[in-house]
């Protein structure tokens, strides 16, 4: 089975260094579209995120929707078995 290429866009390319440090060492992200699995999640909240790696919420958010509308990631039903198999 052929696996599609995997993007990953480093986080230093939207992130500070400090706060791309905080993100590794907290939650061990290391690619944005890492960071935006865990934030397109329906029950995350965004703001405790935006909190504890020092940012405002507000420039948090900014930063989380130029990253959305830049990097592309595939949606992922939720299912278990997406397409079918067991």
């Amino acid at each position: 089975m052929m696996k599609g290429k995997v993007n990953r866009t480093p986080l230093n390319k939207y992130f500070s260094t400090e706060t791309v440090e905080k993100l590794k060492k907290i939650y061990s992200i290391r690619f944005v579209e890492q960071l935006l699995s865990i934030v397109n999640q329906k029950n995350i909240n965004l703001k405790g995120v935006a909190e504890s790696i020092g940012m405002k919420d507000s420039d948090f958010y900014a930063i989380i929707q130029k990253v959305n509308s830049e990097v592309k990631i595939s949606k992922h039903s939720g299912r278990k078995y997406p397409c079918g198999a067991l």
